[in-house]
């Protein structure tokens, strides 16, 4: 077996049960999933990494799928899992299909929510990123001036709500970012990127992709591209959901990954 040299995550976990890995997406941490997790917790034990340059785990001047990982690789060798089950969504669903591409001994079970495995073109996250690194957050005294203030720029609610959760008061009392605004925004064509999905490996993991049906990030034609590395791939749409399915549609979500892991 590789040894893997990654940093060190933060993450949580609890529960009982086999072990389940829940990877968040760009942006977000490990509490974005804390309510299905602790639902999953009483059949699971769950562990909730933050990924690297978000939440309360290392800033890191890379940011590629396989640096994330070895990450979470070396999350499961700390704590002594040979192998686990991994949902990922978003980017961490592109985390869990690397990690199962290069090491399917380690995966149990796949589980993505609203990725495919190719590349995708984020003009609108790196407009985001950028706008959020002009901002001086010292300038603001609390929540609500600064959700004023990126109103005009980041128009839709549930956007800049989900934004403003990476923000903490430091030490100082002064507000700060939780994610490493400058190094995703000089990471982001890695974020989008396919190159651990070109090399020509196919593994026969029993896989679930689960797509929001009001969502593009997985198209009719993407089906191929997830059956040829996934054979075993079944894909599954949940009617109206967005991209954020787990916060949209979450109780449909849980029925589709309880009755796969279950075998059901």
């Amino acid at each position: 077996m590789e040894h893997y040299q990654g940093v060190d995550l933060h993450f949580r976990t609890f529960g009982s049960g086999p072990p389940l890995i829940l990877l968040h997406g760009l942006f977000g941490s490990g509490d974005n999933w804390l309510t299905l997790a602790q639902q999953w917790s009483t059949h699971y034990t769950i562990y909730l990494p933050d990924l690297r340059n978000h939440g309360r785990s290392a800033w890191t001047k890379t940011h590629d799928y396989r640096s994330m990982a070895e990450d979470v690789w070396r999350l499961m060798d700390l704590c002594g899992l040979p192998t686990a089950h991994l949902l990922g969504h978003s980017m961490g669903g592109k985390v869990a299909m690397t990690m199962a591409l290069r090491a399917p001994e380690r995966v149990s079970t796949l589980l993505v929510v609203d990725i495919a495995p190719r590349i995708y073109q984020l003009h609108e996250h790196q407009q985001l990123l950028t706008t959020l690194a002009a901002v001086d957050l010292t300038a603001f005294e609390n929540r609500t001036q600064l959700d004023a203030y990126l109103a005009p720029k980041i128009t839709r609610t549930d956007t800049r709500q989900f934004i403003l959760k990476n923000i903490y008061r430091s030490d100082e009392g002064l507000f700060a970012w939780r994610m490493n605004v400058q190094g995703l925004l000089a990471n982001l064509h890695s974020v989008g990127d396919d190159s651990p999905f070109v090399e020509g490996r196919s593994v026969q993991l029993p896989a679930l992709f689960i797509a929001g049906g009001a969502s593009t990030y997985i198209r009719d034609s993407d089906e191929a591209i997830i059956r040829a590395l996934f054979p075993r791939a079944q894909v599954v749409r949940i009617p109206g959901a967005g991209h954020w399915v787990h916060s949209e549609a979450p109780d449909a979500l849980s029925d589709q990954v309880c009755s796969f892991l279950s075998g059901k």
